[in-house]
């Protein structure tokens, strides 16, 4: 379900609106880096053609987010932004990013989607309750998308983080049904369209997938 871009539908409506998008995500366990998928959607922007605008407004108003970017340093100018850093909390890591937010959309909105929050650490999701909460205007879109089963098994935190953010009107629940024959068609022809993936030709594919997902 992990993916390393958005799709080239969505990546297209981004650019005629003139949206700036990262994610999704790829697989983050809960044991991985902090704010992992966070750091890297803020890397894909900062390395982006227009990523310039970018790496000066995370500079002036989240240097902490900033400075865990090192390959987007001199060694010389790393060990400046460090000792600017030094000693930062993670209160202020969470306010310097929701303010950077705040400013980058003033322009053009932001869409950053993050797939598999089951898998993700917890940090992200204190960063996502607390720009979910914040009352200041920023042009953010956020999509995540989960298993609701993982957190049902797991007793993941993105449990409460979720129930809390529905009770206050926070957020927005989609829940997905199951794909039908018609759509595993669709979709396979969208991806693959060079092959023919009418009738019987997209079993093997279907099986084979669903198979693998029970076995993991």
């Amino acid at each position: 379900m992990s993916g390393i871009s958005l799709g080239s539908t969505e990546r297209q409506k981004c650019r005629e609106n003139r949206c700036l998008a990262s994610g999704p995500i790829g697989l983050t366990l809960s044991a991985g880096e902090a704010y992992l998928p966070i750091l890297e959607a803020l890397g894909r922007l900062c390395r982006a053609p227009d990523g310039q605008q970018v790496r000066a407004i995370l500079e002036q108003y989240a240097p902490t987010w900033l400075v865990q970017m090192p390959s987007l340093f001199t060694n010389d100018a790393l060990e400046a932004l460090q000792r600017k850093v030094a000693g930062a909390t993670k209160e202020r890591m969470l306010r310097e990013l929701a303010e950077a937010i705040e400013m980058l959309t003033t322009e053009r909105p932001l869409v950053l989607r993050l797939e598999d929050l089951h898998w993700s650490d917890v940090s992200t999701l204190d960063w996502l309750a607390c720009v979910a909460r914040r009352q200041e205007q920023a042009r953010l879109l956020v999509i995540g998308t989960y298993r609701p089963v993982e957190l049902l098994v797991r007793e993941h935190p993105l449990k409460a983080v979720k129930q809390e953010l529905h009770l206050h009107e926070q957020c927005q629940e989609l829940p997905l049904d199951f794909l039908r024959e018609e759509d595993v068609t669709e979709y396979l022809a969208r991806r693959l369209p060079s092959r023919d993936r009418q009738g019987a030709d997209w079993q093997p594919l279907a099986h084979a997938r669903g198979s693998e997902e029970a076995a993991a």
